[in-house]
C-alpha cells in the first residue's frame, strides 16, 4: 500500500512538473508570438509613416506646382490684358493714320493737279510759236512713248539746216541733221536704206507730216519744202502735221529714239 501510494505521489508529481513545464512553454511560445506580432506591426507602422511622409512631399509639391502654375496664368493674364490694351491702341492709331494717310492722298492730288497745270501752261508757253531770248521754239513731238531723249538743232544763229537724212523700211529706223555741212549723230539704231533730202539756200522746210503708233514708234514722215518734197517709210497709223510757223525756219528736231525714232518735234528760229 505504501509503495502505491508513493508512485501515486510520483506520477502526480512528475504531472506537476510536466504541467509547470507546459504552462512556461506556452507562456514563451505566447511570448514569442506577441514579439513577433509586435515586431510586425512596428514595421507595418513604419512604412506607413513612410508612405505618409511620401505623400505628404508629394502634397507639397503638387501646392508649390499648383502655385507655380496659378502665378503663370496670372501672369498670361496679365499679358492678354496688356495685349488687348496694345491691340486696341493700335487700331485707334492705325485708323487715325489711315484718317491722316487719306488726308495727305487728297492734298497730294489736289497739288499734283494744280503741277499739272502749272506744267500743261508751261509746256504751252514752252511749245507755242513764239519768241524767248534765244528766238528758239520747240514745237510738240508726236509719236510713241519709248526712247532716250534727243534735241538737235543748229545752235548758232548764223548757222542753217543743210540736210536731212533718214533710214527707213517698215518704219522709220533712225533720223540724223546736216548744219552747215556738218551731221550730228543718228537718232535710231537700225540698218535700214538711207534716203535724204537737201535743203538749199533759197529753200526751206515749211511743214512734216509724221505717220505714227501712238504707243509704239514713227511708221513714215513726209518733209514739205517750199520747192520740193520727199516721203520716208510707210503712211500709215496717226497722222499729223507739224507746221513751221510764219516767220520762222526750221533748225532740228527733238524727240526720243532707241532702236527706231519714237517721238518727233520741230525746232524752229525766228528768221
Amino acid at each position: 500500500m505504501a509503495e502505491e501510494r508513493e508512485e501515486k505521489k510520483l506520477k502526480a508529481s512528475t504531472i506537476n512538473v510536466f504541467q509547470k513545464i507546459a504552462v512556461a512553454l506556452m507562456v514563451t511560445v505566447a511570448g514569442v508570438v506577441t514579439t513577433l506580432i509586435s515586431l510586425n506591426f512596428h514595421s507595418q507602422i513604419t512604412q506607413l509613416k513612410n508612405e505618409l511622409s511620401n505623400k505628404e512631399v508629394e502634397l507639397v509639391n503638387a501646392y508649390n506646382l499648383l502655385t507655380k502654375l496659378k502665378k503663370e496664368l496670372n501672369d498670361t493674364k496679365d499679358q492678354l490684358d496688356k495685349a488687348n490694351f496694345f491691340g486696341e491702341r493700335l487700331a485707334q492709331e492705325e485708323e487715325q493714320l489711315i484718317k491722316i494717310y487719306n488726308i495727305e492722298i487728297t492734298q497730294l492730288k489736289e497739288e499734283l493737279s494744280n503741277q499739272e497745270g502749272e506744267i500743261q501752261r508751261l509746256r504751252q508757253e514752252l511749245f507755242s510759236p513764239k519768241e524767248n531770248s534765244l528766238q528758239i521754239t520747240k514745237i510738240d513731238s508726236v509719236g510713241g512713248k519709248g526712247g532716250d531723249p534727243f534735241d538737235d538743232y543748229a545752235r548758232d544763229k548764223d548757222s542753217r539746216l543743210t540736210r536731212i537724212e533718214v533710214k527707213s523700211g517698215s518704219w522709220i529706223d533712225g533720223i540724223r541733221i546736216q548744219i552747215d555741212g556738218n551731221f550730228f549723230e543718228w537718232r535710231g539704231k537700225g540698218n535700214a536704206k538711207v534716203e535724204g533730202i537737201t535743203i538749199d539756200s533759197d529753200d526751206s522746210v515749211t511743214y512734216i507730216i509724221v505717220y505714227y503708233e501712238p504707243n509704239h514708234w514713227i511708221n513714215g514722215l513726209e518733209v514739205h519744202t517750199k520747192n520740193q518734197s520727199k516721203t520716208f517709210g510707210r503712211t500709215v497709223g496717226t497722222r499729223t502735221q507739224l507746221s513751221v510757223p510764219q516767220g520762222y525756219e526750221l533748225i532740228g528736231f527733238h524727240g526720243k529714239s532707241k532702236d527706231a525714232l519714237d517721238q518727233i518735234g520741230l525746232t524752229v528760229r525766228l528768221k
